[in-house]
């Protein structure tokens, strides 16, 4: 009983880094701009190039991904686009 239970941790843990895997490649694909949907249409070209620098969308792919990882794993889904609060709190 307590291979199972080991088996099926193993696996979950597999199975949510997968997903978590998708998801990125997912945001990465996608040809929106998080910094512009954040801040309007009307935003100045600077305005968005600040706020995708402090999003860290300027950084290396890699380097994204293993920050996405930190993030989850510390429970920071970050703030919703459409209600601007915190995911963990709409979900809640």
């Amino acid at each position: 009983m307590t291979k199972l239970i080991a088996r099926r941790l193993v696996a979950m843990v597999g199975v949510l880094l997968g997903l978590a895997v998708i998801v990125f490649i997912l945001q990465v694909l996608i040809p929106a701009d998080p910094a512009r949907a954040i801040l309007g249409a009307a935003a100045s070209p600077a305005a968005v190039a600040a706020k995708a620098h402090q999003l860290g969308y300027d950084r290396p792919i890699p380097e994204r991904f293993i920050r996405f990882i930190g993030r989850l794993l510390e429970g920071d889904l970050q703030d919703s686009l459409r209600t601007r609060n915190p995911v963990t709190k709409d979900l809640g």
